[in-house]
């Protein structure tokens, strides 16, 4: 499993807050289109998900902004990112983005993908 969240107790103050968030149908349209995106992009291989893909794959489908390269780089340095790790943080960038209807992985994409990752080993490493 790639995609780990944290979450914390909410304060009763935020809980009277009326707050303008995406309901439960609106998320899952957009997850639903996610996959229909994965699978348009993969309908001539023998794959259907972006957790699926090889290195090869990953080089092509994974087009990142500027920006995003330079942050997945530092992070890469930082944190002495083995290729496993690298790769897994593309899959699930690209993933993200498809939840963006993005072509290109942005900045916010890999943030999100790198966020997910400290919180996998703030609990199991």
């Amino acid at each position: 499993m790639d995609i780990f969240v944290e979450t914390s107790p909410i304060p009763y103050e935020d809980l009277v807050v009326e707050i303008d968030e995406e309901d439960s149908a609106t998320i899952k349209k957009r997850v639903e289109k996610a996959v229909e995106i994965q699978k348009n992009r993969f309908k001539s291989l023998k794959i259907n998900y972006n957790s699926q893909m090889n290195s090869r794959q990953i080089t092509k489908y994974c087009i990142l902004s500027k920006e995003a390269k330079s942050l997945l780089e530092a992070a890469f340095k930082q944190s002495n990112l083995t290729a496993r790790s690298y790769h897994r943080i593309l899959k699930v960038s690209r993933t993200i983005a498809d939840l963006d209807s993005s072509e290109l992985i942005n900045i916010n994409h890999i943030a999100e993908a790198l966020n997910f990752r400290k919180t996998f080993h703030k609990y199991w490493d």
